[in-house]
């Protein structure tokens, strides 16, 4: 019997060491999984300065009115581009102040124009991210202007016409446990023009009603409902086999004696 008790002690342990690694080794189970059509709104975000430092972009529709944000080069008529970047938003102290991670590399282009105005839309393959429960995704604008053959200007952040605050568009705390991957569609109503006397190359992007309706659709969360992760599980069934193979050689070994 001490023999046998021996062995349930060291699979035990076994089965406890394997949980642990096991558990951190292998993603978490996935829990529900809710998508979202985010918004850009003309309702502006403050950080620890109590001035703007961009807008709210929300599930729901706009009820602010319109507006733009600008960026403009002296330069000769040049065709222009916007991009777009994704960052993990969240506060690092009581005084809220504030950090950003960006989720993915890189800026991503959503389109061109050579003349004129409207809606321009692109997709993107949203990367896994892991958030904590308040934070926030940010999503920023940028535009360039085409130098010659295929080299472009840097990205520029445009600034909104009556705050001057940069076209960063902030979420609520969502309260999820991760970014999923997922293809999103970002579409952005864009604007060109050019000045000639004195030269003046103009880049806008509007939103904020159903004539300018910017936003972003397909955006997916993990609300972390889902359990015991799968390294868990997997260690309960080897540790319960180990169990199994030691009581039986303990069991032999009693029968032999």
């Amino acid at each position: 019997m001490a023999v046998e008790r021996a062995h349930l002690k060291a699979a035990i342990s076994i089965f406890f060491l394997l949980s642990l690694a096991l558990s951190d080794a292998l993603p978490q189970a996935q829990g529900k999984i809710l998508t979202y059509d985010k918004y850009l709104r003309f309702q502006p975000w403050y950080g620890n300065t109590g001035v703007s430092q961009g807008f709210i972009w929300s599930n729901a529709t706009e009820t602010f009115g319109a507006t733009y944000a600008e960026y403009s080069w002296s330069t000769t008529n040049r065709t222009l581009r916007w991009g777009f970047r994704v960052y993990r938003f969240y506060y690092i102290d009581a005084d809220f102040n504030y950090a950003e991670d960006q989720i993915g590399t890189g800026t991503q282009v959503i389109g061109q124009r050579t003349s004129g105005q409207g809606m321009q839309n692109t997709t993107w393959l949203s990367p896994k991210a892991n958030l904590t429960g308040l934070d926030s995704l940010e999503i920023r604008f940028y535009t360039s202007y085409l130098i010659f053959g295929s080299t472009w200007s840097g990205w520029a952040s445009l600034s909104e016409i009556t705050t001057s605050s940069s076209s960063a568009f902030l979420t609520e705390p969502l309260s999820m446990t991760e970014l999923s991957n997922s293809t999103w569609t970002i579409n952005l109503y864009t604007y060109k023009d050019w000045i000639s006397s004195p030269a003046k190359l103009v880049s806008r992007i509007y939103w904020g009603n159903s004539t300018y309706d910017s936003h972003i659709d397909n955006i997916q969360l993990d609300d972390g409902t889902g359990g015991f992760s799968r390294g868990f599980v997997l260690a309960f069934v080897v540790g319960l086999a180990v169990c199994v193979i030691l009581l039986g050689i303990g069991a032999k070994k009693l029968r032999s004696g």
